[in-house]
C-alpha cells in the first residue's frame, strides 16, 4: 500500500513538472509581447525609424502610407498604448520614405529620408514639423540635400548634425555629413569636414563630441574605416583610435552611460579582430575585449538599443545568434552573450530596422515583419520589461522562484529556505494585499483563474531572507 502511495506521489510530482513546462511552452509567444500595446492592423509597409516623446507618445517613420487603415503617409504618432494619435496631422506627408526622426527640446520634430516635399511643400530629404505634424515653415533649408539623409542628431544647443549619401546641401558642397543651425542653414564652423562616403549613424557624447558611422574610408584625409569621433568643430579627435578600423559598414552607433561605444552593421572584423556584426569599443576607440558575442549573428545587425539593466536589444537580418535560433531579434547580456530567457521559441518573420527602449524598460521594435509567432503585429511590436518581471530569477541557487511567467490560470512558488517557514505575500499594482500565507513545504501552487490579468508583486520573507519578484498573470 505504501509503495503505491509513494509511486502515486512521484507520478503527481512528475505530472506537475510536465504541466508547468508544457504551460510555459504554450504561452511562450505571449511571454514577451506587451498585451497593453494595441496597434490593430498597424502599418501597410515598412517602418524604418522610431522616436519617443517625453510624454511617452511614439513617432514612427518609414515607407508606409496608412496606419490601421487611416491615411498617415510615411510618418505618424502613436499614443503610448499603440493607438493612433488623432492630434497629429501630417496631411499628404512626405513623398518618400522617412529614415530618421529626432525630437527637439521644444517638441518640434526633425524628419529625414529620401523625399522631395512634405505636405506639398518643397523640403528635400529633411524637414522640421511642429508638434501637431504640420510643417514648420521657419526651418529654411533652401534647396536641401541632393540625396538621402539617413541620420539626424540634435545637439544640446539645438544645432542639428545630419549624415547620409548627399554631396551638396542648398547648392553648397557638403560631403555626407554637416551641421545645421537651428534655422536650417548650414553651420559654417563645421563646414570643412571631409568624409569620402555615406554616413548612416550619428551619436553625440555627453561632452558634445560626435561619433559617426557608415561606409567611409577616410575622414579629413585620415584613415577612419567606417567609424570616427569628431570634435565640436568637425576635426578628428586624435584621442579616439580604432586602429585599422572596421572591414565593412556600420549601421548604428550607441554610447553607453559608461562612455563605451556599441556599434553594429555589416562588418566582421574590427582592427583585425573577429567581431561579426556587433562590437563594443572602449571610450578611447580600442576593442572592448570584455564584450564577446562569440560567433555572433548570422547576418547584418541593423539596430541596437540599451536597457536600463545594461542588456542590449539587437535587430536585423539574421536567423541565428551565436548558434542559437533567433530570427531577426535577440537580446544580449552586458558581456555580449545571448540572454537565454528572451523570446524562448517565438520570433518575428522578417527584418527589424529600428528599436527604442522606453523609460520603463519596455522595448519597441519595428521593421518589415508581419508576424510575431502566430500573432499578426504589422511591422511594430512592444516587448515587456522582462527584467522587471523576474525572468532573471531562474538562476541556480536562488532562494525564491515564481513560474511560469506569465501565469495562465496557475502560478507556482518555490523556495529552498531550509527553515521551511517563510511567508508569501502577494500585492497587486495598487498596493493591495491579495494573498498571504506560509509556504510550509517550500512549494505552493495557486489557482489564478479568478484573479485579474496584470502585474503582481510576490514577496517571500523567511527568518533571515527576503525577496520580491514581479510577475504577470495572463489568464486565457
Amino acid at each position: 500500500m505504501y509503495r503505491h502511495q509513494l509511486m502515486d506521489h512521484k507520478f503527481f510530482k512528475l505530472l506537475l513538472i510536465f504541466f508547468v513546462v508544457a504551460l510555459n511552452s504554450l504561452t511562450a509567444q505571449i511571454n514577451f509581447k506587451d498585451p497593453t500595446f494595441n496597434t490593430s492592423s498597424g502599418t501597410n509597409s515598412t517602418i524604418y525609424s522610431l522616436a519617443l516623446q517625453a510624454d511617452n507618445k511614439i513617432l514612427i517613420g518609414g515607407s508606409f502610407t496608412t496606419f490601421n487603415g487611416i491615411s498617415t503617409p510615411r510618418v505618424t504618432r502613436l499614443n503610448s498604448d499603440g493607438t493612433l494619435d488623432s492630434t497629429f496631422n501630417i496631411g499628404s506627408g512626405p513623398d518618400g520614405a522617412v529614415m530618421s526622426i529626432s525630437i527637439q527640446q521644444d517638441s518640434k520634430i526633425i524628419i529625414s529620408g529620401f523625399f522631395k516635399q512634405v505636405n506639398g511643400i518643397s523640403s528635400r530629404s529633411i524637414a522640421r514639423l511642429n508638434s501637431d505634424g504640420t510643417i514648420d515653415t521657419t526651418f529654411n533649408i533652401g534647396s536641401g540635400a541632393d540625396s538621402t539623409v539617413f541620420a539626424t542628431k540634435i545637439q544640446a544647443d539645438g544645432k542639428i548634425i545630419i549624415g547620409g549619401r548627399f554631396q551638396s546641401f542648398n547648392g553648397i558642397p557638403a560631403n555626407y555629413v554637416l551641421r545645421l543651425n537651428t534655422g536650417g542653414d548650414i553651420d559654417t564652423s563645421f563646414s570643412n569636414l571631409q568624409v569620402d562616403s555615406s554616413v548612416f549613424a550619428i551619436s553625440i557624447q555627453p561632452d558634445n563630441k560626435i561619433i559617426i558611422g557608415g561606409e567611409f574610408k577616410h575622414v579629413n584625409g585620415l584613415s577612419k574605416n567606417s567609424l570616427a569621433r569628431l570634435n565640436q568643430n568637425g576635426s578628428n579627435d586624435s584621442n579616439f583610435n580604432i586602429g585599422i578600423g572596421f572591414n565593412q559598414q556600420i549601421r548604428n552607433v550607441l554610447i553607453q552611460p559608461d562612455g563605451k561605444v556599441l556599434t553594429c552593421g555589416g562588418f566582421t572584423a574590427l582592427d583585425g579582430n573577429q567581431r561579426k556584426y556587433i562590437a563594443r569599443l572602449n571610450s578611447n576607440g580600442s576593442l572592448d575585449i570584455n564584450f564577446d558575442p562569440g560567433i555572433s549573428a548570422s547576418d547584418l545587425i541593423e539596430t541596437i538599443a540599451l536597457q536600463p539593466n545594461g542588456k542590449i536589444f539587437v535587430g536585423g537580418y539574421f536567423n541565428y545568434f551565436n548558434g542559437v535560433f533567433k530570427k531577426f531579434i535577440s537580446k544580449l547580456n552586458n558581456d555580449g552573450t545571448v540572454d537565454p530567457y528572451f523570446l524562448q521559441g517565438e520570433d518575428v518573420n522578417s527584418y527589424v530596422y529600428a528599436s527604442v527602449v522606453q523609460q520603463d524598460g519596455k522595448i519597441i521594435a519595428a521593421g518589415s515583419f508581419e508576424w510575431f509567432g502566430t500573432v499578426k503585429v504589422f511591422n511594430i511590436i512592444r516587448f515587456i520589461n522582462d527584467n522587471a518581471l523576474g525572468y532573471n530569477e531562474f538562476d541556480k541557487g536562488t532562494k525564491f522562484e515564481v513560474y511560469p511567467i506569465p501565469a495562465n490560470n496557475v502560478v507556482c512558488f518555490s523556495s529552498n529556505d531550509k527553515n521551511k517557514n517563510g511567508t508569501l505575500s502577494i500585492f497587486n499594482m495598487n498596493g493591495e494585499l491579495v494573498y498571504k500565507d506560509k509556504i510550509s513545504s517550500n512549494f505552493l501552487t495557486l489557482n489564478t483563474m479568478a484573479w485579474s490579468n496584470g502585474i503582481y508583486l510576490a514577496n517571500y520573507k523567511g527568518a533571515n531572507y527576503s525577496k520580491t519578484i514581479k510577475f504577470n498573470i495572463e489568464n486565457q
